[in-house]
């Protein structure tokens, strides 16, 4: 028998081959691109623009946060006049977009594969079969030489860029895919980040996050997941003057993670805007299809938050303008790994970040588990690239973010497609140019939440004050100083 949600297999997915028709679902769109054979859900925003001798495939919802006024397709078109300069010319381009986003860039000879800044939207690559793929068990169908690796237990994604695919990578933020040749290239940075202050950071990310949301707003149905989190907060404090930004918060109860806090907060944005804020029960999500939940098993790597993907699938899926606007990616600026006392100076201390501290291994898995990041260090280059940015900041960036939160959003375009505002390589830049103590305490965040929406550094931050160390005293003059009350429960 059939599975009821056939139709969703590989959802938002596309696939590319150099040797003909590739496997993929029958209901998909077909076509070809620079000698590449094509398919993708129609469901998938898909783009195809020529400009001044340069051709552009772009799989996903991809703006110029500096200019939000403009489409995407007009975005494409300037980034193509960009790459008829130079390539520098059109990698200085490109960070300056925000979005979820594969993107093709073919100019004469040379044809090469990004991802978005932090590579939400995933994609996955086989040399010898010579196959581009939105989704791992896409590609071991069109590797058909390529056998399932025996799996092997992994902390929100395979060590490095490896896949239970023999011969299959991911690729990774910061670097491009040549599809000549296959070969992993890095093409950022080129030099040493500058040092700036919290100040003008804040400025500055507070400027591109806003472009991005009013892209949005303009372009599609932006809904918005409102927590009691430092990192949701800037987000909704930037929605204040944008009415089509709708807010919602996902509860399960009062007992789980940060969910009464969550809660909390939603009632206490509700009394500062005329805007409905939609709590979304997750309770609501105990009848899992079964059907459904071995659907997720064909188009993810592993188990995410199932019931959410469920949970909003119900909620959501009747309008394909929808936008879920998160505010993941942040944390690549927020000293992830403040806590690990030692350098990153090798695949081993890699390891030391991915494995669990409290964990005892065997030893050939330790032994394979470095392998895989001496892999993942050679092909992409990372500690040459160490030499002009913080290393565990690049870490969590190109390996954590990109393997947990793009296996997490492969989930969930079963039922919406999601974004984020901080998905810009300008915003990631300024984030990591401020001082250490300035990341690690989030001060771009609390200014951002300053400057854009003063009354919301009245409620705390996960039950936990929002000027943990008191006002700046730059901001004292227009920053409320009393705490508001923490509104009942219902």
């Amino acid at each position: 028998m059939g599975n009821a949600y056939d139709q969703k297999a590989y959802a938002k997915g596309f696939v590319l081959s150099r040797h003909g028709a590739p496997r993929a679902p029958s209901a998909w769109t077909s076509g070809r691109f620079a000698g590449f054979d094509l398919a993708h859900d129609p469901a998938l925003e898909t783009r195809i623009v020529e400009a001044r001798g340069i051709s552009i495939l772009c799989f996903g919802p991809i703006c110029n946060a500096r200019a939000p006024e403009l489409s995407p397709e007009r975005y494409l078109a300037q980034l193509a006049q960009a790459r008829s300069l130079s390539e520098n010319a059109f990698h200085e381009e490109l960070g300056w977009s925000c979005g979820r986003y594969v993107l093709l860039c073919a100019a004469g000879e040379d044809l090469h594969a990004y991802t978005d800044a932090a590579a939400t939207r995933q994609v996955f690559h086989h040399a010898r079969a010579e196959v581009l793929a939105s989704h791992v068990w896409l590609l071991g169908r069109n590797a058909p030489e390529a056998k399932r690796s025996q799996p092997m237990e992994h902390r929100g994604g395979y060590p490095g860029r490896a896949l239970p695919v023999a011969g299959g990578y991911r690729l990774t933020p910061n670097t491009r895919l040549d599809l000549r040749s296959f070969a992993v290239e890095r093409y950022w940075p080129q030099e040493r980040l500058p040092r700036i202050d919290s100040a003008e950071a804040a400025a500055r990310v507070g400027r591109l996050m806003k472009g991005a949301l009013e892209h949005a707003a303009r372009f599609r149905s932006p809904v918005v997941s409102a927590t009691a989190g430092l990192d949701s907060r800037a987000t909704v404090a930037l929605c204040r003057d944008i009415p089509q930004a709708r807010f919602f918060t996902y509860y399960r109860g009062d007992h789980v993670d940060s969910d009464r806090p969550d809660r909390d907060f939603a009632q206490a944005l509700q009394r500062e805007t005329d805007r409905r804020i939609k709590l979304v029960d997750r309770a609501d999500a105990q009848g899992m299809d079964p059907d459904f939940e071995r659907m997720l098993d064909r188009n993810t790597l592993a188990p995410c938050q199932r019931k959410v993907a469920w949970l909003c699938h119900q909620k959501f899926a009747d309008d394909p303008m929808l936008l879920h606007l998160r505010s993941n990616v942040a944390e690549i600026g927020r000293e992830y790994y403040a806590r690990y006392r030692f350098e990153l100076k090798s695949p081993r201390d890699m390891a030391r970040l991915y494995l669990h501290p409290n964990r005892t291994y065997k030893v050939d898995y330790l032994l394979k588990v470095i392998e895989m990041f001496e892999d993942f260090s050679t092909a992409t280059g990372f500690f040459e690239a160490t030499r002009m940015i913080d290393a565990k900041s690049l870490f969590y960036w190109e390996f954590r973010m990109s393997s947990w939160l793009g296996n997490a959003l492969t989930e969930s375009d079963i039922a919406l497609e999601a974004a984020s505002p901080y998905n810009c390589r300008k915003v990631i830049e300024a984030m990591l140019s401020v001082p250490r103590e300035d990341r690690h305490a989030g001060s771009v965040q609390r200014r951002i939440v300053a400057a854009a929406w003063p009354a919301l550094t009245r409620y705390p931050l996960n039950e936990a004050p929002f000027w943990p160390s008191g006002i700046p005293q730059d901001l004292r003059a227009h920053i409320p100083d009393t705490v508001a009350p923490v509104p009942a429960v219902d």
